[in-house]
């Protein structure tokens, strides 16, 4: 029932992030298993490694997975550890698929918000979904979607491939409560969270409340994030205290594997506000986003 077994470090972080894969086990032969894996380490700190387990696609359904790490070694120094817990879960069906949205009779989700939260429990294949023609008045949040990855990609797309047939808006932004963490807690008219390997494309966000942070906003290393063919509109502002981005990246402070790397920006019309792009770590703490293409907008 497994694919495959990586382990994953994520250095001083405590947020799990895919992005230094250290060694990797495929396929799985064996109930037991030794990885082999090269860490160097050079500051003091306490370090998070992650064994990660994919489920295959084979998987018999109700079945239980568990996972253990029985011992580590370090430079020829083995430390037991079989006493610690044991992780399991049931296999379940995840979703996949390609999905029409809207208001028609033919339509799987009336709302995009619907068709988010049916992904809630995670994908276990690729999912598109088609937006029939018309506006969707929501705030859109595709948040931590266990199972999205290179393979398992998310694409939010208008049916028509014309983003002037679909809008997605909202105008009134309801902001959050003051708190250390309020930046964290802000969002746009259409928010990417921890969430990878997302596409928007052929359709238009907008809003028309300067109060907004953003209309797009990425965050929570929602690496592989693409927008294209799209159209992002606010009013035109040079308002300090109204200057919303069209699009935003946001990344927490002392959170590197929280950076949003791999974004591309293609062949949108980015229409009004206070400023179009937003982008790169933020604070001087965090590496800066590698492997971001801007073009043609």
């Amino acid at each position: 029932d497994v694919a495959a077994v990586r382990v994953v470090a994520t250095d001083t972080t405590s947020v799990y992030n895919d992005s230094k894969v250290l060694a990797e086990l495929k396929p799985v032969t064996s109930a037991d298993n030794e990885i082999a894996l090269d860490y160097n380490v050079t500051l003091p700190g306490t370090y998070k490694l992650w064994v990660v387990y994919d489920i295959a696609s084979s998987a018999t359904q109700q079945n239980t997975i568990k996972a253990a790490v029985q011992g580590l070694t370090i430079s020829g120094n083995t430390t037991d550890l079989s006493a610690t817990p044991v992780a399991k879960t049931t296999v379940g069906r995840g979703m996949h698929g390609t999905f029409t949205v809207g208001a028609s009779s033919k339509a799987d989700f009336p709302t995009i918000k619907a068709a988010v939260t049916a992904m809630a429990n995670g994908i276990d294949g690729p999912v598109v979904l088609n937006l029939e023609s018309g506006s969707y008045n929501e705030v859109v949040t595709i948040k931590d979607i266990k199972g999205a990855s290179a393979t398992n990609t998310i694409t939010l797309r208008s049916q028509s491939g014309k983003y002037q047939e679909v809008v997605i808006y909202d105008n009134k932004y309801n902001e959050p409560t003051y708190s250390d963490d309020k930046l964290a807690k802000e969002f746009g008219v259409l928010t990417v969270y921890g969430t990878p390997y997302v596409t928007v494309e052929g359709v238009t966000v907008s809003t028309t409340d300067t109060s907004y942070p953003s209309v797009v906003r990425l965050q929570n290393g929602s690496t592989h994030f693409t927008l294209r063919n799209s159209k992002l509109l606010a009013p035109e502002t040079e308002s300090y205290s109204a200057n919303v981005g069209l699009f935003e990246v946001y990344s927490a402070s002392h959170q590197p594997q929280q950076v949003n790397h791999y974004i591309t920006i293609d062949n949108n019309v980015l229409d009004g506000a206070y400023n179009a792009l937003s982008m790169g770590a933020q604070w001087i703490t965090n590496p800066y986003e590698t492997g971001d293409v801007i073009t043609n907008n």
